[in-house]
């Protein structure tokens, strides 16, 4: 893949087809099955069959516990993966983000509805719409009417597209740029306004990015495998190496944008954070993590937002919520219902296309959660990662 195209695939691609099946007859967690856990082996042997990728991990979490499924080696020394293997996540990332957000709202520090101008310099002029403010819910629900990418992004390095882009990059794009429509009215997926929501938090506290989602988040919800990669981190001989058309590419990093896209994290960790969004009251983040289910902002009828998460609504009145991601080389879903107990992460190293990742998501999500598709239906969203 033309480094080029990478970089539009994997940051601001058009409309994808994302899979949003009609769930009928839902099974209970009472009712998961061994057979069910034999499902998703055939279902992963074929897909990877048809998709060859040096390393995938299908993680499940339901009434019966936590299963592991690994397949292949993480290409650096031939070590077969496993649930502690590490894998870029992308735009997982933005889930963490929101979480951030969320703590930061419990404790006071701020509120969704503070205008973006408040952790701002005060000589830069905050994008507004006829004097409507961007508001860090708009951020975190992909309703601030920003795009999908900064217009001044020109990476120097097309194989790690946004790592020099710098804060005084991102002060100029918002300085100069005139929104197109009101905040909080319409739905764009925004890789700059997650990545700006993360500075934003990161500037008002006073404190790294990477140092507050691992205080903050990765610490508390028991994620000791996850981080947030920066320049000049030393090789870390547990992450599963990108790929793109069967080659190996670098890792990405994401320079004043890394609550867009910049976590590392592995399939024990993602099980971790599924526990929490489960089971919110057995935790310490309970009340951050029940603010960020809930509905914020409603796309469409068949798509709504909560804080960091996409939410499908099913036809019998529970939800899916979920988010999924990529790199240069690599590809991430996660997704759980709180009605049904039952979540899973899907990790893969190769840069497969989305759509081909979402479809095969879906069917794991009906297989894991009992459902029977009735009928598909496609919805035209931009990328998610």
């Amino acid at each position: 893949m033309h480094p080029r195209s990478s970089i539009l695939e994997c940051a601001a691609r058009g409309a994808l087809t994302i899979l949003l099946s009609g769930f009928i007859g839902f099974a209970t967690p009472a009712l998961a099955s061994a057979q069910r856990g034999g499902s998703i082996d055939s279902l992963a042997r074929a897909f990877r069959a048809k998709h060859p990728a040096p390393a995938m991990v299908i993680g499940v979490i339901d009434s019966r516990g936590k299963r592991i499924f690994p397949y292949g080696t993480t290409g650096a020394d031939s070590a077969a993966v496993g649930g502690d293997t590490r894998f870029e996540v992308g735009s997982v990332t933005k889930v963490f983000t929101s979480l951030l957000l969320a703590r930061m709202t419990e404790s006071g520090k701020v509120r969704l509805e503070d205008p973006i101008s408040s952790f701002l310099p005060d000589s830069i002029h905050a994008p507004e719409y006829r004097g409507q403010p961007i508001t860090l819910g708009a951020l975190a629900t992909h309703s601030s009417s920003l795009p999908r990418l900064p217009g001044n992004i020109a990476p120097a390095n097309m194989l790690d597209p946004y790592a020099d882009y710098t804060a005084d990059k991102l002060y100029a794009f918002l300085d100069s740029y005139d929104l197109p429509q009101a905040p909080g009215t319409h739905y764009e997926y925004s890789n700059l306004g997650a990545g700006l929501l993360g500075f934003i938090l990161s500037r008002h506290a006073g404190e790294p990015y990477a140092k507050l989602v691992e205080q903050r988040v990765f610490r508390p919800l028991g994620m000791a495998d996850s981080y947030i990669a920066e320049l000049g981190d030393s090789a870390d001989p547990r992450l599963a190496h990108g790929h793109a058309e069967g080659k190996e590419v670098p890792f990405w990093h994401f320079g004043s944008l890394e609550g867009a896209g910049a976590a590392i994290s592995s399939t024990n960790d993602l099980l971790r954070l599924l526990e929490a969004e489960l089971h919110p009251r057995r935790t310490q983040m309970a009340e951050a993590i029940t603010l960020s289910q809930k509905i914020h902002f409603r796309a469409s009828p068949e798509l709504s937002l909560a804080l960091g998460w996409h939410v499908v609504q099913l036809p019998d009145s529970s939800s899916l919520y979920w988010h999924n991601g990529g790199t240069g080389g690599a590809r991430s879903f996660v997704g759980f219902s709180p009605a049904l107990g039952a979540g899973f992460t899907l990790l893969v190293n190769e840069a497969i296309p989305l759509d081909v990742l979402n479809q095969f998501a879906f069917e794991l999500a009906r297989t894991l959660m009992g459902g029977e598709a009735a009928r598909a239906s496609a919805l035209s969203s931009p990328g998610r990662h």
